[in-house]
């Protein structure tokens, strides 16, 4: 399978000089079939999910394998109309990468960052590289350090 990691993110790792690998997978529409496509546990997979509040577009980042409490979003971004964004979002914040395929870096992308702790008991983290069949792996630390994300508890609990 050929890589094609989206090139403004490729530019932007390796301005970083940070170490990350590139991952090639069959066709993931989901951080889980992801994860099954790469044969991990859906926690390694960072999932992005864009929010629209009345400040404009942010990221949450969130474990593969959780689902986002919209109240804890809410407080976290201090704003109580925060939701989730739509399909037309998407393409209009995100044109250079597929439909739910954007990767977890608000630097990159001039977005404001929340970022669940959860994320971080993992060593090691793999994104979705602005495709459906291309991933990225590298340090949790290095990932996160890369933007200035806002800690926050976003997952659902119990999970």
């Amino acid at each position: 399978m050929p890589m094609a990691v989206n090139q403004k993110l490729s530019e932007y790792l390796d301005s970083t000089g940070k170490r990350w690998e590139p991952l090639s997978h069959t066709e993931a529409l989901s951080s889980v079939a992801e994860a099954r496509a790469l044969g991990i546990d859906p926690d390694e997979v960072a999932k992005s999910l864009l929010l629209k509040s009345r400040e404009g577009y942010a990221l949450a980042v969130i474990p593969g394998g959780h689902r986002l409490d919209m109240h804890k979003v809410r407080d976290a971004t201090d704003d109580k109309t925060t939701r989730l964004a739509t399909e037309a979002d998407l393409e209009s914040a995100f044109p250079d990468y597929e439909l739910g395929a954007a990767p977890p870096a608000p630097g990159l992308l001039n977005l404001r960052g929340f970022v669940d702790p959860t994320v971080r008991s993992r060593e090691w983290i793999v994104f979705a590289a602005g495709t459906h069949t291309d991933s990225v792996r590298m340090r949790t630390a290095d990932l996160i350090g890369l933007s200035d994300f806002t800690e926050a508890d976003l997952v659902e609990a119990g999970e």
